[in-house]
């Protein structure tokens, strides 16, 4: 039997979604085919969310089981769910565009899932590969942040944790029961996610011997980007869920001890600066929250209503 035969199961399905990435995506591929793991027992699967120019197989390598399959633009969810439908693996691994891993990403993945076969989805740790970038340190400092807020420790001793990234590794079984949200099409789908896997009573792991690149925007722009995405996010998160109970504890980092740790770490000049960032950051959270209130079809109506002569 052939790696080519279809009749051959993967061992791991890797899901790429992809939007108009082209060079971010072909660095995600590379790292991909650079891995100890024997490629002919994966297949990966880059779903192009409707990008300006279609994605060009031939350019992603000579990786033996590598599709890509497109569809019209629905954001990061639904293209990890078409994915999801595509894949035959037991375990999806779940990588963005803007991602590398080193290489043994994919033998730490089995590794995981073979230790603890009770493991149905675990949080791997995201790490930023550029030193030399601010605002890779700055998301750093974040994420560490709210590591030490939501990671516990089971009674089993193993980690539990209670954010959830879009990069993660799960069982594709669970897919029959939770699913990320098309309608969560900006971001945050993947906190969505957590809150359903919370509500379903499937833990997540935090597997920190599965590690994962995460290549942060360079300029202050593409940095804050991000954040107003996730303001908009929030929005449609607190639509669905309200105050329904959730395993995420949130953290400001705009405090006091924030501050003294940054310059601890950058000395003041940059600790300074950082800190200001982190506070522009939480402005472009609160302007992607507003920008999708004030645009949202019922306000807009409500609006035009009250405007309009009697």
């Amino acid at each position: 039997m052939t790696a080519s035969d279809p009749a051959l199961e993967p061992v791991i399905s890797v899901v790429i979604p992809t939007y108009g990435r082209p060079l971010a995506l072909q660095r995600c591929v590379t790292s991909l085919a650079r891995q100890a793991f024997p490629l002919e027992a994966v297949e990966i699967i880059v779903v192009d969310d409707g990008g300006i120019r279609p994605i060009d197989r031939a350019q992603l390598g000579a990786l033996p089981n590598l599709s890509v399959v497109r569809q019209p633009h629905s954001g990061a969810g639904a293209a990890r769910m078409t994915g999801v439908a595509r894949a035959r693996a037991a375990l999806l691994a779940f990588l963005d565009d803007d991602c590398s891993v080193p290489v043994d990403y994919l033998e730490a993945v089995q590794a995981v899932f073979r230790h603890h076969p009770l493991t149905q989805v675990a949080q791997v740790r995201i790490l930023h590969p550029d030193p030399h970038n601010p605002y890779g340190r700055l998301w750093t400092f974040g994420l560490d942040r709210l590591h030490r807020a939501n990671i516990r420790q089971a009674p089993d001793g193993r980690l539990l944790s209670g954010t959830l990234g879009g990069v993660m590794v799960a069982r594709r079984e669970i897919f029959a029961r939770v699913g990320f949200d098309p309608a969560l099409n900006v971001a945050l789908e993947d906190a969505d996610l957590c809150r359903q896997l919370y509500v379903a009573g499937i833990d997540v792991h935090y597997a920190p011997e599965i590690q994962v690149y995460h290549h942060v925007p360079s300029t202050l722009a593409g940095y804050l980007g991000q954040f107003i995405r996730y303001g908009r996010g929030a929005v449609h998160l607190r639509r669905k869920w309200g105050r329904a109970p959730a395993p995420f504890r949130s953290c400001t980092l705009t405090g006091r001890r924030d501050l003294r740790a940054l310059i601890h770490a950058e000395g003041c000049g940059r600790g300074l600066m950082l800190y200001g960032a982190l506070w522009v950051r939480r402005m472009a959270l609160a302007a992607g929250g507003a920008y999708e209130l004030v645009s949202s079809p019922y306000l807009r109506s409500l609006v035009w209503r009250r405007s309009r002569p009697e």
